[in-house]
């Protein structure tokens, strides 16, 4: 579940969190990230763990992808899509649900996914650092894929 944690105090004006402020109604319906139910067979009904967003850097950009591990797989979603992901006849429990993400299998079970900061990945063609690469280790293994483009 991904839940929008900030929110415009209608008084002040000022962005505020719930971590420090009482938020009340004026937080954003939360978005549930589930697999296909043809997908929850192939991963064996193994959960999802360890969902991580990419870095947000310096530069203030915002997060662009989600990953998580289910079993011999990793599943990533396009954060901007999830966060317009609306309810449909297929949500769970009414809340908006995004079942839009790409799967990638391994050989082992998935024991971690994650982004790589772009300070430490390597450079593109044209200089710049490759944006959202990510390893994804198995028990024996350890595979880096290089960064998408967001409307991927």
């Amino acid at each position: 579940m991904v839940v929008k944690t900030t929110f415009t105090d209608g008084d002040s004006g000022r962005e505020l969190n719930g971590f420090t402020d009482r938020a009340g109604g004026r937080l954003a319906t939360p978005r549930l990230l589930r697999l296909k139910p043809e997908d929850v067979v192939l991963a064996g009904g193994k959960p999802l763990r360890h969902a991580k967003f990419t870095w947000i850097t310096e530069e203030g950009r915002q997060e662009r992808w989600i990953v998580a591990s289910c079993g011999h797989y990793s599943v990533v979603w396009n954060f901007k899509r999830v966060k317009r992901a609306v309810a449909t006849s297929t949500s769970f429990g009414g809340l908006p649900t995004s079942f839009d993400y790409h799967m990638t299998k391994k050989e082992e079970e998935v024991v971690d996914a994650n982004f790589v900061h772009e300070k430490f990945t390597p450079h593109a063609p044209r200089g710049g650092a490759v944006r959202d690469a990510l390893v994804v280790a198995t028990p024996h293994m350890v595979f880096s894929l290089a960064g998408a483009d967001e409307d991927e």
